[in-house]
């Protein structure tokens, strides 16, 4: 059986990605809560000029999972308006 990997693309070339990092959640997503961890950091490469790819082996192993949740994150309504009224002008 083949390992299962995650693949991320289009990350800009400036990000401080390492080997062995741990990807997470941002607390800057409107659609997904902070800090739940998407996986490790095994390869990182140049996609292009300006992009590079990083490959994650996953935080969960998805063949061997029982039980899930589902997350039902309500939008925070103050950061929106305020990320509208930015953009507004």
């Amino acid at each position: 059986m083949r390992p299962r990997r995650l693949t991320v693309t289009n990350v800009p070339k400036s990000a401080d990605v390492n080997i062995g990092d741990l990807i997470i959640t941002s607390e800057y997503s409107n659609h997904f809560p902070a800090g739940i961890p998407i996986g490790t950091v095994i390869e990182s490469g140049n996609l292009d000029n300006l992009f590079k790819k990083i490959v994650l082996k996953p935080s969960v192993d998805f063949e061997t999972l029982e039980e899930v949740f589902v997350l039902n994150n309500l939008p925070d309504n103050e950061k929106i308006n305020l990320e509208n009224s930015l953009f507004a002008k």
